[in-house]
């Protein structure tokens, strides 16, 4: 009934798991990518390089206009979650914490979403090719080259860090459970990959957090790294197939768990905020 006094709710609803869903395909894609550079066939990618990869595939267009509009639901999701407190957390210390790290998630799909725009409009802001800087370069140095520019860099990277820690102890200990509706038979069965995948997701923030306060000390944006980077280090090992394909099953499993959460997550409505 509460849903006739605020019929937004359902739309609130609809957006999200959208949202997750998005998110969940860019993650698949980031797996398989990942996998075949195990195997040698082709090279690691960012999630902006999944968006690429998409993009080319038969019906791109198409899909990436589709993924350009879950990844802006998402990070609209995550705006309600962190600005709106969709979830309850409430104001204390931890809260507070975590929605930061919410609205942190916000900020990136609406990049996400953007790298897409981009695609889709055939823009080319940095000249293109294989030689300029990466995005995570460009708005490293943009930021260090603020009033305060290092103490923000520092600062973003403790939360990024934090975030990492946060999420791969919310695999840890299935904390995840609690919005789930757990009476459905596939949120059991899936629980254990879901985990593998949130703590696969929290070690990449921590290598994020920990390249980022790199960069900030030696004030050099050309230290940051994101996925990409990362896989190229794991693939440069001893070992590197393996690492990549031990890599690629933990993206595999973030995916799996976004695809759990668009469809089985209990999503509060504007009428329950």
């Amino acid at each position: 009934m509460a849903n006739a006094e605020h019929p937004a709710s359902d739309a609130v609803r609809a957006f999200a798991r959208l949202g997750y869903f998005a998110r969940g395909t860019v993650y698949l894609t980031l797996a398989v990518v990942t996998a075949l550079a195990a195997f040698g066939a082709t090279q690691p990618e960012s999630s902006e390089g999944a968006l690429r990869t998409v993009y080319s595939m038969p019906l791109g267009t198409v899909l990436l206009v589709a993924l350009f509009a879950g990844l802006v639901a998402f990070g609209g999701w995550r705006v309600c979650q962190s600005v709106f407190d969709a979830d309850n957390h409430g104001r204390d210390l931890r809260a507070v914490v975590v929605r930061i790290g919410l609205g942190s998630s916000a900020l990136l799909h609406f990049g996400l979403a953007l790298a897409a725009l981009t695609l889709l409009l055939d823009w080319n802001p940095g000249g293109g090719g294989g030689g300029g800087q990466s995005a995570q370069e460009d708005w490293t140095a943009w930021l260090l080259d603020q009033p305060y520019g290092l103490w923000l860099t520092y600062g973003l990277a403790a939360c990024i860090f934090g975030a990492g820690i946060a999420i791969s102890y919310k695999g840890y200990d299935a904390g995840f459970r609690k919005w789930m509706k757990l009476e459905h038979k596939p949120v059991r069965l899936l629980s254990p990959v879901c985990q593998v995948g949130l703590v696969t997701r929290g070690l990449i923030s921590l290598g994020v957090g920990v390249f980022l306060a790199q960069a900030a000390w030696r004030s050099n944006a050309g230290e940051v790294a994101g996925l990409k980077e990362m896989l190229e280090m794991l693939q440069a090992q001893v070992y590197g197939a393996w690492l990549l394909a031990a890599a690629s099953v933990g993206l595999l499993s973030f995916a799996v768990y976004s695809f759990v959460e668009s469809v089985y997550r209990e999503i509060q409505g504007l009428d329950e905020w």
